[in-house]
């Protein structure tokens, strides 16, 4: 009982530090939108329209995505979100490096930071992060044990359970859940 509070508490904390990063992150770029769309064309990966695109999207969608981890709503979706965002980052950092370009990270907005190895693996640490929060989100909703905000144990039935169950509402007319139906 005490790991599952203990992962739970992991995953809260979790969770808060992605939101922050990524709404700082993304009010940031906000903040400076010409200063961040000058990061997207130093990297010169897309064309100009799509990168225009591209420093309009990314803000908003860091922001929404902060807000919705920080306040425990939509979690599959933010954490899906921040999983193919920090891909699509970290990619984008391994191909200038690799390039051996010295440009700007533009990770929080406009900075004169130059981007380093140090900075993929930063990357790569949040996206391990997302990926896990992810996949515990997964796993808490269907199918195992997990401890409620007031401590007390959850238990979610997994998706052969909760078929077994739907088919068996009639339980009048069934002596089991894998017997035929009985129509009157």
């Amino acid at each position: 009982m005490w790991l599952e509070r203990l992962c739970w508490g992991f995953i809260v904390a979790l969770r808060m530090v992605l939101g922050a990063v990524l709404l700082w992150a993304g009010v940031s770029k906000l903040c400076q939108p010409y200063g961040f769309l000058g990061s997207v064309f130093d990297f010169a990966l897309v064309p100009t329209r799509v990168g225009i695109m591209l420093a309009v999207a990314i803000p908003s969608i860091e922001v929404a995505t902060g807000l919705c981890l920080l306040g425990g709503v939509l979690l599959p979706g933010a954490f899906a979100a921040a999983s193919g965002m920090f891909v699509l980052f970290v990619v984008a950092q391994i191909a200038v490096l690799y390039r051996g370009d010295h440009v700007p990270c533009g990770c929080f907005g406009a900075s004169n930071e130059s981007m380093t190895y140090s900075t993929v693996i930063r990357t790569g640490l949040l996206l391990l992060c997302a990926i896990g929060g992810y996949a515990w989100n997964l796993k808490c909703t269907y199918g195992c044990a997990s401890v409620t905000r007031d401590g007390t144990r959850d238990t979610k039935l997994s998706l052969g359970e909760k078929t077994r169950a739907i088919g068996s509402v009639d339980a009048g007319s069934r002596s089991s859940p894998d017997s035929p139906v009985k129509r009157s």
